[in-house]
């Protein structure tokens, strides 16, 4: 992670991207897996991760990419910045 983005890698040995969803919701990632009923490798199971990431992201611009078993997955920061506001007690 850094100041403009935060960076996910996680190791998938044995699945094929076509097998990979990932979704946004509600400050939460979803990884999940839904093997081809073909794939007989051990490493190839159902799996569904929830990773909290927070809601303060630009969802629309999320990146992932899929090389040699691993999903890389930026996830870039809003940029506009959060200010403190007094509240008057009445």
């Amino acid at each position: 992670e850094d100041d403009k983005n935060i960076f996910i890698e996680m190791a998938v040995p044995g699945t094929s991207k076509k097998d990979i969803e990932l979704t946004y919701s509600n400050g939460y990632l979803n990884i999940k897996n839904n093997p081809n009923e073909n794939n007989k490798s051990v490493w190839n199971q159902n799996f569904d991760e929830f990773i909290k990431i927070g809601k303060n992201i630009d969802s629309k611009k999320i990146n992932a990419k899929f090389q040699n078993g691993i999903i890389y997955i930026d996830i870039p920061k809003k940029t506009e910045k959060i200010t403190e506001t007094i509240i008057e007690i009445k």
